[in-house]
């Protein structure tokens, strides 16, 4: 039996690894991601429609960019899908302060009276670790292709993250003397909370998924009058936090902005269902599809160790062994995947 070469099988176990990265603990990419100029897999095949804009609703994606950074993907990867794109360092923000935070507010300030069905505010990467890594290796656009319009329209918010780790189910406590998570935010955070609402009571506890990209519709915008709006922007100017964190108080406040609940956390399986269409049949067969693509990492890492020091029949076996669960694992996503399609179908 000829064997593939070690290269092969080193970037078989990176790809593995990203494939059940979205329902386990995620720090940093895996992945590098695609270059600018590099087309999407995701939206290579003859159906380039986004699924929002099939459901007859008005959308926007409203962009947070520096100005060294190209997003010509998504002219291409998404046609047709009306943009509004901001330049941080450009002329385009009051000021560049609070990460993507400037960006949203600016956007919701300025078109206020004419909002779309649907608002997506997203970073200006084309892929990026806090995507779910089995759609098209975190893309931005196979993410946004597939988001269910109808959800945004009856939940008002939709974190385009659903996977819970970092920032559920609680990152933000408002209890002083017990350690969380984010210890080192939390204090701003606190002291932040008393300028920006000075007449609220900061909840018990504040949670959400990362990384402050996420799809609204123009009517929960409207629920807060503009003014309130443009408070929110004040404060952001004249508030002595860093850029960085006066970003990271709006990253944990959101969901509180837009639904009044401080944390937003759902479950994991009907977001990815109802949200994406990406369907395991039930959160019981999603964790054991999850738990699956665990026991295939071990596999690849005891494979590789054992082709280091004694290849033989041995790493032969093993290998058969690891190509039919990746086959199995594989399988059982793509009909998640149209599962998700035949459940979409129907709402169009």
């Amino acid at each position: 039996m000829a064997r593939r070469p070690l290269r092969a099988y080193l970037i078989l176990a990176l790809f593995l690894g990203v494939c059940v990265a979205f329902f386990v603990r995620q720090h940093k990419p895996i992945f590098p991601p695609p270059t600018q100029d590099q087309p999407s897999a995701a939206v290579t095949n003859d159906n380039k429609l986004i699924r929002a804009m099939q459901q007859n609703f008005s959308i926007v994606l409203v962009v947070a960019k520096m100005t060294h950074e190209s997003v010509t993907w998504i002219a291409r990867d998404l046609p047709g899908l009306h943009t509004a794109i901001y330049e941080a360092d450009g002329n385009d923000l009051p000021m560049n302060k609070g990460n993507e935070a400037m960006t949203y507010l600016t956007y919701i300030i300025d078109h206020y009276a004419h909002l779309p069905d649907i608002a997506i505010f997203s970073h200006a990467h084309k892929a990026a670790w806090h995507n779910p890594m089995f759609l098209d290796q975190g893309s931005a656009a196979a993410l946004i292709r597939r988001l269910n319009g109808v959800r945004v329209e009856r939940e008002g918010y939709v974190n385009l993250r659903c996977d819970w780790e970092p920032g559920c189910p609680v990152w933000i406590d408002d209890d002083p003397h017990q350690a969380g998570p984010a210890e080192d935010e939390t204090t701003n955070f606190r002291k932040a909370w008393a300028e920006i609402h000075p007449n609220s009571k900061m909840p018990t506890a504040m949670g959400q998924a990362c990384c402050a990209q996420f799809a609204v519709s123009g009517y929960r915008i409207r629920a807060t009058p503009l003014e309130r709006w443009e408070q929110y922007r004040s404060w952001l100017i004249n508030t002595e936090l860093s850029s960085y964190m006066s970003g990271r108080v709006f990253e944990h406040m959101w969901q509180y902005l837009f639904t009044g609940e401080g944390v937003w956390c759902p479950d994991v399986s009907s977001c990815y269902c109802d949200g994406f269409g990406v369907c395991f049949g039930s959160a019981d067969k999603m964790r054991d599809w999850v738990a699956e693509g665990e026991r295939l990492k071990t596999m690849m890492d005891e494979y590789l160790i054992a082709m280091a020091s004694s290849p033989g029949d041995e790493t032969d076996k093993m290998r058969v062994a690891i190509d039919g669960l990746e086959r199995s694992l594989k399988a059982r996503l793509d009909e998640a995947i149209r599962e998700g399609d035949r459940y979409m179908t129907w709402r169009l």
